[in-house]
């Protein structure tokens, strides 16, 4: 089964349709076989929708792939940085802890310390009968999710402020990996947005692909008669094999 996306054949159909078009006699020629004009435009239409839409397929992918490498090193950044903060917190909570902190001070950073990203729940089999495991979701989405949610907390957490600015992460550190996570989310929102376009596009040329290919199939005796008379049209006909 031939495959639905532009190509040379389809461009080929589509300059054929439009030289006949644009070209009185052979247009005369056409509609004397018993042609009609509108078989010719539905082609060219048909033909130009497809390069349109292959040509914002391009686009979306290329804008996805670049979107994808942002999302990749914006990640790595804000993975980093909230691996140094969660260790320096450890260390707080070790002080606090020894030293004697009030508990629900101390219960408020345990709930930070533990990692509440989303749980993902797989199924399968053994020894014929099904099984559920639960684990922790690594999808960048739930550990964005989570940092951001960290570094909130950890701002509204006042009574930790003074322990971890001596181990210098200020509230002004504590606000630019709250505002990095928020600029993450963005860029996962951008490459989800071009995946889809490129979905969409994908879509349309097909569509318009099948659409020509149904008309110039239809057409094709008549083209073909007209060819025959006219050396111009069968030059045509040869650069676009039914």
């Amino acid at each position: 089964m031939a495959k639905m996306n532009f190509n040379s054949t389809v461009a080929a159909r589509t300059r054929a349709a439009i030289q006949i078009l644009e070209t009185p006699d052979l247009l005369n020629k056409y509609e004397e076989l018993g042609g009609l004009r509108r078989d010719l435009e539905a082609i060219r239409d048909a033909g130009l929708e497809a390069e349109a839409a292959n040509l914002s397929q391009s686009q979306a992918k290329s804008t996805g792939k670049g979107a994808t490498i942002d999302v990749l090193a914006g990640f790595a950044s804000l993975q980093k940085e909230y691996s140094s903060v969660m260790a320096i917190l450890q260390v707080v909570y070790a002080d606090l802890v020894r030293t004697g902190a009030p508990a629900g001070l101390v219960a408020k950073m345990e709930g930070i310390i533990r990692n509440e990203a989303q749980v993902t729940v797989s199924v399968y089999e053994e020894g014929g009968e099904k099984k559920r495991k639960v684990g922790k979701s690594k999808s960048q989405e739930a550990l964005r999710a989570e940092i951001s949610k960290d570094a909130g907390a950890l701002l509204g957490l006042t009574g930790i402020h003074p322990a971890l600015a001596e181990r210098r992460v200020t509230t002004a550190r504590l606000d630019a990996l709250l505002a990095s996570a928020g600029d993450l989310a963005g860029m996962l929102g951008s490459r989800t947005a071009a995946k889809g376009a490129a979905k969409t596009s994908t879509k349309l040329e097909k569509d318009a692909v099948s659409r020509q290919r149904d008309v110039w199939g239809a057409s094709y005796r008549l083209l073909s008669s007209l060819g025959k008379r006219d050396d111009r049209v069968r030059s045509l006909l040869a650069q676009a094999a039914r």
